[in-house]
């Protein structure tokens, strides 16, 4: 009996025990229910307790899915969501004392200024959750910035004097613009870092300059023909067709020919530059391709220039008629005139920001969805609408602050064009930096040499990376 009560007193603690350790994994579900579907996956169906959640028969671990964690695409690649975290407040700061400090120095503060623009920019720009950096010594600018404005100050100097000298200087501005080109997109690129790797560009300065060879031929004519017309003039105090010899008003016409060939292939030819620049960007061993078709260019142009020309015809339609009116009599007739204009102007601020909006979101979208590689796709989807809505708001309170919106207005825009991109990738995010980390040795090297970002900026290249 001793021993049966015992044993009694055994199974009765083990139940107990048993009862116990049920109680505890419940408790534990509550914080945690993939760890009780974990342990009480070995539990047999007469086993399960009510209470427990249900769980798969798999017991392959689940993806963590936090709020800022990497999604998945349709086609079940990773995306990496692009970020932008600043403020119109704290740009303002940056801004006011950028803008006072460059009018104090007579310009001479605008390298650092454009640092400090830089570094808050990309630093408050995550991919993947993590930020860019920037790595640009100012005082490399500021002696490039030298150098560069002293060499196209001195040709503009001598091109006042003789218009053969400014022939030259156009000629000579032609053949430095791929090299500005080239090594800004190295410097700005290998001065711009993400996790610890630096950007490089795979590009090279005689692919710049073959890009740019088509803007030869209308070049030279341009300049052959303002030769000539100097030459037939420069002698007249007041010169009139006349006094334009045969061979002149051939040159014109050629002139002519090629202003039209600059208009026909304006779009391949940005095409040409943009191809330049997004075939060639690179992180470790991932390096971009360019996919857009020359035709998405041409479309884009045309659309614009249609809208553009149905735009002006409105808005001159609207002003023919309120001048119209106020050159009739009567007050009503005369305030309606007055009307009519101010609707003609205020049509036409709407009208030059619906142009706008169109052609920059329309490009936006052909050039980062025609971005990607072996290991990599770039998706953009900024929308029309909101583009718009917001630039007509920026427009109105910078307006009506005198400019003291302009900051505010450039973070809204930013943030708009940066949070409608993403990345799509192949690569598990979980090994992604470790994966280029090994193969990142040519993108670490630094960059010494900012004459190419300095001639780029002075020269109005946008190279929009």
């Amino acid at each position: 009996m001793e021993c049966e009560s015992g044993l009694l007193s055994t199974f009765a603690s083990l139940s107990h025990d048993r009862a116990s350790l049920w109680g505890s994994l419940e408790a534990v579900s509550l914080e945690s229910g993939d760890l009780t579907c974990a342990l009480s996956h070995s539990a047999t169906e007469e086993n399960h307790r009510p209470g427990l959640p249900n769980c798969p028969t798999s017991m392959t671990p689940q993806r963590p899915d936090p709020e800022n964690q990497e999604k998945l695409s349709p086609e079940g690649k990773s995306l990496l969501p692009i970020e932008f975290t600043g403020s119109g407040g704290e740009y303002f700061r940056i801004w006011i004392v950028n803008l006072l400090l460059t009018l104090l120095t007579l310009g001479f503060y605008y390298p650092f200024a454009k640092v400090r623009r830089q570094r808050y920019m990309l630093t408050n720009t995550r991919v993947g959750g993590h930020a860019l950096d920037y790595h640009a010594n100012p005082w490399q600018l500021l002696r490039g910035y030298v150098l560069v404005g002293a060499l196209l100050g001195g040709l503009r100097l001598a091109s006042s004097f003789s218009i053969t000298l400014g022939q030259i200087t156009a000629l000579l501005i032609w053949v430095l613009w791929p090299a500005f080109l080239y090594s800004s997109m190295r410097f700005r690129l290998r001065t711009t870092s993400w996790r610890g790797l630096r950007f490089h560009f795979t590009g090279t300065l005689a692919e710049a300059y073959k890009t740019f060879l088509p803007l030869l031929p209308p070049l030279l004519l341009l300049g052959a023909t303002a030769w000539r017309l100097a030459a037939d003039l420069s002698e007249k105090k007041r010169p009139e067709m006349s006094d334009l010899s045969n061979g002149t008003l051939w040159w014109i016409l050629l002139a002519v020919i090629g202003i039209g060939y600059s208009l026909a292939t304006g779009p391949w030819i940005e095409w040409r530059v943009r191809r330049f620049q997004h075939d060639h960007y690179a992180l470790g061993s991932w390096t971009t391709r360019w996919q857009a078709a020359v035709g998405s260019f041409y479309g884009v142009y045309l659309k614009t220039a249609g809208l553009a020309v149905v735009s002006g015809l409105l808005v001159g339609a609207l002003s023919v008629l309120g001048m119209a009116l106020q050159s009739t009599n009567g007050l009503g007739n005369r305030e309606a005139g007055i009307l009519a204009v101010a609707l003609g102007v205020m049509l036409a601020v709407v009208i030059n920001s619906i142009v706008q909006v169109f052609f920059s979101t329309r490009m936006q979208n052909i050039l980062w969805n025609g971005t990607g590689g072996a290991q990599l796709q770039f998706r953009s989807n900024l929308r029309f609408t909101p583009m718009l809505q917001l630039t007509l708001k920026n427009t109105l309170l910078t307006l009506l602050s005198l400019g003291l919106y302009r900051p505010f207005a450039v973070i809204a825009k930013l943030r708009m064009q940066l949070e409608s991109i993403s990345i799509e990738t192949a690569e598990d995010p979980a090994t992604l930096h470790e994966s280029l980390l090994g193969t990142a040795s040519r993108g670490d090297t630094p960059v010494r040499n900012s004459t190419g970002e300095v001639g780029s900026d002075l020269l109005g290249i946008d190279i929009g990376f």
